[in-house]
């Protein structure tokens, strides 16, 4: 069996043809990262100059023939590079060719370049010792190599190794896995788009989120599952084979299309009919690709591998942020939301999560359509439990959703905004009974601020403009009454 693992030096690593492929995380380290591999490399110069100093494991996987992709080790061997190249190293290095196009990699590699200087010069180590500095690094940093039969192995190998540097999240592989199956482009326009529209949701810290807790969450507790959603499975790559052409079925949309594409060129979605409307005619309905809310996606059902799951995740950050975080929205779904966001409690935000995600999937699936008595249906039966326990865990969430109230099942199978809100309806009177609502202890603590919040005299439902619906305003004034 071919030894999968071997010992190579700096040296014979950047020149065996190298490359960073697209689908790789940005070049990260920061100047404190580069310091501390520089003062490590120092003492091991200083202290044990004839024995190898053994830098970790780097992965990579087979391009083509003598032609290999990085898959862990980048952020390392970028930074020996730059090192390398301020030391003026006229030895083969493949990645000083390589182009990194993620901004945030660009300014990493010019503030890392400008410290190793600085560092240099601080270290006392001028010109005249680039040399001999250059033959340490290339002869004793030794790595382990590891060459991965398949991609797939690799990012086997990549998540199960916490080498030296930043540890590999659940994104970064959910992000890789899915570039790869992004046709190689000349400039790569394509995959570097969608990696850099991760990267922003990344950055804003809520990509996790929306993944996680709100998308992924909708799509298992629509199939009544209830052990937590691991993003890595829910939206794994199902099939790496790519097709320009993205098929429709039949109750995606009326049986008029058979194909969706993108058209880079002129910006747009291009849908392509199943047969001419006018004989003679190939035609297709063209709309502009930054108007996410036209791209055939459902939040339940399984996406197409490669862009249309970048695309995927653009439309339902659009949805998100057009719900809940435009500003003064003045309809009353959005005073609702607001202010049950500002609660700060644990468990009132269990189930505001669960409120979040179920408004995405029934606006996906009706738009506007009757939402505003859709959210306080929801509302209703959701936070029910919040009136009836003391202490809510998201456990005990997540069996009442599965075992009691279910409005992404709900949403799943009604074709109607009524037949929804007719499901909520007969869920509360299950819920609501009289004996229940007696029982509630509202005498001190969360449920007392909350149902302060909700159904005193100044509270939400007191409003008159709630009394317009008027078998939600009957149910509500069951509690209004304990007042």
């Amino acid at each position: 069996m071919e030894k999968l693992a071997t010992e190579k030096t700096l040296a014979s690593l950047l020149g065996m043809g190298l490359s960073i492929p697209v689908y790789q995380r940005p070049y990260k380290w920061t100047t404190e990262n580069t310091e501390a591999l520089l003062n490590d490399i120092k003492k091991s110069k200083e202290e044990r100059n004839e024995v190898p100093y053994v830098m970790g494991t780097v992965i990579v996987s087979e391009k083509g023939e003598n032609e290999y992709e990085i898959v862990d080790g980048q952020q390392r061997l970028t930074t020996l590079s730059i090192l390398l190249n301020v030391l003026k190293y006229e030895g083969k290095n493949d990645l000083l060719s390589q182009e990194y196009k993620h901004v945030v990699s660009k300014k990493n590699i010019v503030e890392n370049c400008r410290h190793i200087r600085n560092w240099l010069y601080r270290k006392n180590v001028d010109e005249t010792d680039y040399s001999e500095w250059s033959g340490y690094l290339i002869e004793k940093l030794w790595f382990v190599l590891v060459i991965a039969p398949t991609m797939d192995d690799a990012f086997t190998f990549f998540d199960s190794q916490n080498s030296r540097g930043k540890k590999l999240e659940d994104s970064d592989l959910l992000k890789a896995s899915h570039l790869r199956c992004i046709p190689k482009e000349s400039d790569d326009a394509t995959a570097v788009a969608c990696s850099q529209h991760w990267e922003r949701l990344d950055k804003k810290e809520i990509l996790m989120y929306l993944l996680c807790n709100l998308w992924g969450r909708t799509r298992t507790l629509s199939r009544k599952e209830r052990p937590p959603v691991d993003v890595k499975k829910e939206f794994k790559v199902l099939d790496s084979t790519y097709e320009a052409r993205f098929q429709l079925n039949n109750y995606i949309q009326p049986p008029l299309f058979n194909s969706w594409e993108i058209d880079r060129t002129n910006n747009q979605i291009s849908y392509k009919a199943k047969t001419a409307l006018n004989p003679g005619e190939n035609e297709s309905l063209t709309v502009p690709v930054v108007d996410y809310k036209w791209l055939p996606l459902q939040i339940t059902k399984t996406i197409n591998s490669g862009e249309p799951f970048f695309l995927f995740t653009n439309k339902y950050y659009d949805l998100y942020n057009q719900l809940f975080q435009v500003k003064n929205d003045e309809r009353l779904f959005r005073k609702l939301y607001d202010l049950l966001a500002d609660i700060n409690n644990t468990g009132v935000g269990f189930l505001l999560e669960a409120f979040e995600a179920s408004m995405i999937f029934y606006f996906d699936k009706f738009g506007d359509d009757q939402l505003n008595e859709f959210a306080m249906w929801l509302e209703h039966v959701l936070f029910y439990k919040r009136l009836t326990m003391y202490s809510l865990y998201y456990s005990t969430v997540n069996n009442y959703l599965v075992d009691i109230v279910n409005p992404f099942e709900v949403i799943e199978d009604s074709s109607l905004p009524a037949h929804v809100i007719d499901q909520l309806r007969s869920i509360s009177e299950r819920l609501y009974l009289k004996d229940n609502v007696e029982n509630f202890d509202l005498e001190k603590g969360i449920r007392r601020h909350f149902f302060w919040l909700m159904y005193s005299e100044n509270g939400f439902y007191n409003q008159e403009e709630i009394k317009k619906y008027q078998k939600l305003f009957n149910a509500k004034n069951k509690l209004i009454k304990l007042n």
